[in-house]
């Protein structure tokens, strides 16, 4: 992500593609890195044109609301049941590194977007999306926006950083509660398992608030 945030300000891009299709390249020829995976989402957003572009590869996501709805949210892309989609290093000389699954950043989804004002973006890795359903963050997000009535700068800056807090905060709760069908117990019941509960697992959600962007009425998706 360091290497991501990089090529965004120094080239000036405003393609989430290229972006990480650039810093990735940057992590291998570094060789710092001498092998392992992550799944990657990159958002960026242009203040001039009101434009979103998208590049997610994995089970992060994103989910786009717009009037108290929730008008886009990324699939998960996986090869199979808990196997998501994953940047992958693999050294050389390691044996039999052809049979490693290597995605890369052309595999991941892209998409891109006109923002209005108001839209609100959430990006969250797996920890958060597989313990809280869409209903039950467009309900947290809501309860949240509906409390900005013509705010300050700060007034929104204070409600967009406790919404971020809110959501981490329930979902690490709903990871520990054992009798819950979490969203990742539902799917592993699809697929033969019994489990029941919650999925501990590391969770991070990022916010944004979009202001004094007129943008297009429906998003502008591209494949």
């Amino acid at each position: 992500m360091n290497n991501a945030a990089s090529v965004a300000k120094d080239e000036n891009s405003v393609d989430a593609h290229h972006i990480l299709d650039a810093a990735f390249t940057q992590l291998r020829k570094g060789g710092k890195v001498p092998a392992g995976s992550s799944t990657a989402c990159i958002l960026n957003l242009c203040k001039r044109s009101g434009k979103m572009t998208t590049c997610n590869l994995g089970d992060s996501a994103f989910i786009l609301i717009r009037d108290e709805k929730i008008v886009y949210e990324s699939p998960s892309q996986q090869h199979y049941f808990n196997c998501p989609y994953q940047l992958t290093v693999v050294p050389d000389t390691y044996p039999n590194r052809d049979s490693f699954v290597t995605d890369t950043p052309k595999d991941g989804d892209q998409k891109s977007f006109f923002l209005k004002e108001g839209d609100l973006i959430l990006l969250a890795t797996d920890g958060y999306f597989d313990n809280v359903y869409p209903h039950e963050t467009l309900a947290l997000v809501n309860t949240a926006m509906e409390t900005l009535i013509e705010p300050t700068d700060e007034e929104v800056v204070t409600t967009v950083r406790g919404l971020a807090k809110s959501l981490t905060d329930t979902a690490r709760r709903m990871s520990l509660d054992p009798k819950r069908l979490s969203p990742w117990a539902r799917d592993a019941r699809a697929h033969g398992s019994n489990y029941r509960g919650g999925k501990v697992d590391d969770i991070t959600c990022i916010v944004t608030l979009v202001r004094g962007v007129q943008g297009k009425n429906i998003p502008e998706k591209q494949a």
